[in-house]
């Protein structure tokens, strides 16, 4: 896995005190999401030079597409500045949940 600086944003912070790990396998979902994260950072050559990611909304589905898969929204950066996404802005890390 990589090395990467995984932060909460307050909003995401407190969303994560109302999961349960029986909804991640039994896992820590502090664990589980920053795995996810860590994974995709590892796994999408774009991001090969982040070395930070905040996660800004825990797993969830819909959002501004109501259809959209279940996702961790994420910011990744490099030195404080924001690596977009091909579609601009957050990255999209699907769960396949």
């Amino acid at each position: 896995m990589s090395d990467l600086n995984v932060i909460w944003t307050g909003p995401a912070e407190e969303a994560l005190k109302k999961l349960d790990k029986k909804d991640f396998g039994g896992v820590d979902p502090r664990k589980w999401h920053e795995d996810k994260v860590k994974n995709f950072k590892s796994a999408t050559s774009d991001l090969k030079t982040a070395n930070k990611a905040r996660i800004r909304a825990p797993a969830h589905s819909g959002g501004n597409d109501p259809n959209e898969k279940d996702h961790i929204t994420v910011t990744y950066k490099q030195n404080n500045k924001d690596i977009n996404s091909p579609k601009g802005g957050a990255w999209h890390v699907y769960t396949g949940r």
